[in-house]
């Protein structure tokens, strides 16, 4: 019998997948407001050393499982400069 630490897909808590959705969010959301699309962004990452094809791209974003530093080279290849990370609360 497994114990919890040995499973391959361990319970997310409801954080954890509210964060990943948010994460996804963001990315999206920046990809929108600069008019990128996977393809394009597949070339802006060629430009950090990350080579993604453009499905690569769209399927590891749907499925809302990536690295924070793949997170972060995203948003750099995109020239985001700042992320709110509590959108409903004024600063």
């Amino acid at each position: 019998m497994k114990s919890p630490h040995q499973s391959s897909h361990p319970q997310q808590s409801e954080m954890q997948v509210a964060l990943e959705g948010f994460a996804k969010q963001i990315l999206v959301k920046a990809m929108s407001d600069k008019q990128v699309t996977y393809a394009d962004l597949s070339k802006k990452l060629e430009g950090l050393g990350i080579f993604e094809t453009p499905d690569q791209l769209n399927r590891k974003v749907n499925r809302q499982r990536f690295k924070a530093s793949f997170w972060l080279a995203c948003l750099i290849a995109l020239g985001v400069t700042g992320v709110r990370f509590y959108p409903d609360q004024a600063n």
